[in-house]
């Protein structure tokens, strides 16, 4: 009873999430379900489940919710180091609340506002966000769309990093044909471009490997400025109503839309990420130059160039995890002895925005 449970979906490539109510808690339910059973699930839902056809807030048997899959419960307050290594959406950091208040929050939400949940958003209401929020009491993007900003991020930084290392293998490419047609025309002190030693190589990978990381940081910045921008206009909008119940009921259910839909992050998530484009970013400079000279010692076409990205992309990856783990660490440590940062609603440096 309370559990946050979801099953997978569609071959495992997504899943779908509910609450878990008992015989009596469906009793209370407004209408009340045609079948009860001893345990049943409070979902949102659109589409087809199993032989029936559901429409927004839905209340169905386990057998029903499984639909042939395994019943799985989301795991809450998880070590930050298994949630960096579980899926998304299997568990969370947050601390959920006693299982009584998540099933009164259920059938709150049931009752009260099934209008609102009957439109099904991928962005910003699904079935994720409608237990998350039962569970916690906040509302916020959900983990699988989270996972999907991460892999939109992650795309953009390594195309732009693609598209600058092969545009800077062009040019040096295009270079080397121009001096060495120079050098046969008229004999010259040309520098020859043969890299002989690792150190040379560090040299002339180095500068492009720097403006490569350079421009893909750039990019993440701003898209993860723009994000934390429309949070600050809308928490301000929410914040600063003039005192007028509706437009702030208004404003306020815009601003849970755009967090929910990820459109918008907050402060703590903005540094967050900017510190792990950062560290990311730096590190993918010493792994592609580490895979160019791997991939100069493979005697195929581009291999230097083809190693380097790979390497980049590998090193970025791999120390953007890391350094989310180890953040989540220390953020749930300094909550757990001093002040919950999740829970907090003061938004300083939005206030400070005229």
């Amino acid at each position: 009873r309370g559990d946050h449970v979801y099953a997978l979906r569609k071959m495992g490539i997504y899943q779908h999430h509910g609450i878990v109510i008992t015989y009596a808690d469906a009793q209370r339910l407004k209408p009340i379900p045609g079948v009860i059973e001893p345990f049943m699930v409070i979902e949102q839902n659109r589409g087809d489940t199993g032989k029936t056809k559901f429409d927004g807030l839905n209340v169905v048997s386990l057998e029903i919710f499984q639909a042939g899959h395994s019943l799985r419960r989301v795991q809450y307050s998880e070590n930050p180091f298994l949630y960096g290594i579980k899926r998304r959406g299997s568990c969370r950091l947050d601390l959920a609340i006693p299982p009584d208040l998540i099933v009164e929050n259920a059938i709150l939400i049931y009752n009260e506002e099934r209008s609102k949940w009957s439109t099904y958003s991928l962005l910003k209401r699904n079935c994720e966000h409608f237990a998350f929020i039962c569970c916690t009491d906040q509302s916020r993007l959900s983990e699988q769309m989270l996972a999907k900003w991460d892999l939109l991020s992650g795309t953009i930084s390594t195309v732009v990093m693609t598209g600058t290392s092969v545009l800077f293998g062009f040019l040096k490419g295009f270079l080397k044909s121009v001096v060495r047609i120079g050098e046969k025309l008229v004999p010259s002190s040309l520098t020859n471009l043969t890299i002989t030693s690792v150190d040379e190589f560090v040299k002339a990978s180095l500068p492009g490997n720097l403006i490569t990381a350079g421009i893909a940081f750039i990019v993440e910045v701003v898209i993860l400025t723009v994000r934390w921008l429309v949070h600050c206009w809308f928490y301000r909008k929410r914040k600063y109503c003039n005192g007028n119940k509706e437009e702030c009921t208004k404003n306020k259910e815009k601003y849970e839309d755009k967090l929910a839909s990820g459109y918008a992050i907050k402060t703590r998530i903005y540094v967050k990420c900017l510190i792990q484009a950062a560290t990311a970013n730096g590190a993918s400079i010493g792994f592609s130059i580490a895979g160019g000279i791997i991939g100069a010692f493979i005697p195929l076409p581009g291999a230097t160039v083809g190693f380097s990205i790979l390497f980049g992309f590998i090193g970025y990856a791999i120390v953007r995890w890391g350094t989310g783990v180890l953040m989540n660490f220390l953020e749930k440590l300094f909550e757990d002895k001093y002040v919950s940062l999740s829970a907090g609603e003061n938004e300083p440096w939005c206030q400070c925005m005229v």
